[in-house]
């Protein structure tokens, strides 16, 4: 008995001690990821115009919205997809393949994305997708802005989150094992305490599940050979990966323009 409270003990620092020192990184993380969850609602309040259509539905040809952003579009920025909304309040956005910049990071091209009222092809805005409120939370979301290992430094936050969900989990079973008792809210003197104790019972899944997809995106080769055998798949080899099918964009091919 006495050395399961010497493991409880030493399994509350761990607890403690992750949620201190990571808490500054792990709340700012948390929240650009809710930003980004709620991306339209997040674009439209960065820029409303974008959203100042006449609330009707995408009644046009994907060949006018084209013709629509060509008009503001540069000669070289090729046209590569165009997105039609899911609501009347949402714009068509026409999103284009801009020129490589020389010496840039791959990934960074300028994307030229113009946003069209569904109803009238009207623009009501255009610029570079590789820019503005959403990209820099993506970028702070994915990289903590940190060049070249910043992707791996969140990959091992996510690692630290999902130490902390799982020690706190341990943390909160009863000792004598009665599940039920777990979920009152008096488990000690303070409001504070008992408040830790439920609400992160509750969130402790979803947090853990978040920890780890969050880890699995930072490291993917590296899960996917671990996970494969457990779901019973050869480990990938190597190769580029498909992209599939984004939303409701469509190749411009598809389109008769």
């Amino acid at each position: 008995m006495a050395r399961r409270g010497d493991l409880r003990r030493v399994w509350f620092q761990v607890h403690l001690w992750i949620g201190v020192l990571l808490s500054a990184v792990l709340i700012p993380l948390s929240l650009s990821g809710a930003l980004l969850v709620w991306h339209d609602w997040t674009d439209a309040i960065a820029n409303p115009q974008r959203y100042n259509t006449s609330a009707e539905a995408a009644s046009l040809p994907p060949s006018a919205y084209a013709q629509a952003a060509r008009a503001v579009l540069k000669p070289d920025e090729r046209i590569a997809a165009i997105e039609l909304p899911d609501h009347a309040a949402s714009p068509v956005v026409v999103t284009a393949a801009g020129k490589p910049v020389k010496g840039a990071r791959p990934g960074s091209a300028p994307r030229p994305t113009v946003w069209l009222d569904p109803a009238t092809a009207r623009v009501l805005d255009q610029g570079d997708a590789n820019t503005g409120v959403l990209r820099v939370l993506h970028v702070f979301h994915g990289t903590l802005n940190i060049p070249e290992v910043g992707r791996k430094v969140v990959g091992w936050f996510g690692w630290a989150m999902l130490t902390s969900a799982l020690t706190g989990l341990w943390l909160w079973w009863p000792r004598n094992g009665a599940f039920l008792k777990g979920l009152r809210w008096t488990r000690g003197p303070l409001f504070t305490g008992n408040l830790h104790h439920l609400v992160g019972f509750w969130i402790c899944i979803p947090l853990a599940t978040l920890a780890f997809t969050g880890a699995y995106i930072s490291f993917p080769q590296t899960m996917k050979a671990a996970v494969a055998p457990l779901v019973g798949e050869a480990p990938a080899k190597g190769g580029p990966a498909q992209a599939g099918p984004r939303g409701r964009a469509r190749p411009v091919a598809e389109t008769k323009l």
